[in-house]
């Protein structure tokens, strides 16, 4: 019996969501156990289309370096008790690598903190009466926001057929 995620189809690559880390949460037939033992035997085998690694109830799933470009993806699977018997919540999220999501995290943090700082520095000299000519710093910070979203957004369309591999992976072993 095929295990729907997210109610995709497993050969589906047009249903995958581009949010940022799209995530899913699936009640799965199997215990924790077996979750993890199928995916360690599916990992091990020597046509495998990912490597990754388990540890107790959290697997890591990557595409394999051979494949691997700034932009893949990886899935990050957590596997908790359900409260059906026999049965197991399947909780993974999609993302890039730690160091990418990381870099991401770091330059929107530096560009909003920079954006508050102006606004406050802006508005302070507006009601002091001094020259607000820092608050032409703001549109240009903005900009930089909102390009680093579509450039994210365009590494992972560049991954979508890697965050499909991926979920044909977690799907064929989970069979």
């Amino acid at each position: 019996m095929p295990i729907m995620i997210n109610s995709m189809n497993s050969t589906s690559t047009d249903n995958l969501n581009l949010a940022i880390r799209p995530r899913f949460k699936e009640e799965v037939p199997f215990s924790q156990e077996e979750i993890m033992s199928r995916l360690k035997k599916a990992l091990l085998q020597p046509d495998a289309r990912c490597k990754g690694k388990v540890v107790g109830s959290l697997a890591i799933l990557d595409i394999p370096e051979k494949d691997c470009h700034f932009w893949s993806p990886q899935l990050s699977i957590a596997v908790e008790v359900s409260e059906t018997a026999g049965h197991s919540l399947l909780r993974g999220m999609y993302g890039p690598a730690p160091s990418v999501w990381l870099t991401i995290l770091f330059i929107y943090s530096f560009l909003g903190l920079a954006m508050m700082f102006v606004l406050i520095l802006g508005s302070g000299n507006y009601y002091l009466g001094r020259p607000v000519t820092v608050l032409y710093a703001f549109p240009l910070l903005a900009f930089l926001a909102a390009s680093l979203y579509l450039v994210s957004q365009a590494g992972q369309r560049l991954g979508k057929r890697q965050m499909s591999t991926l979920n044909d992976f977690l799907h064929q072993s989970l069979e």
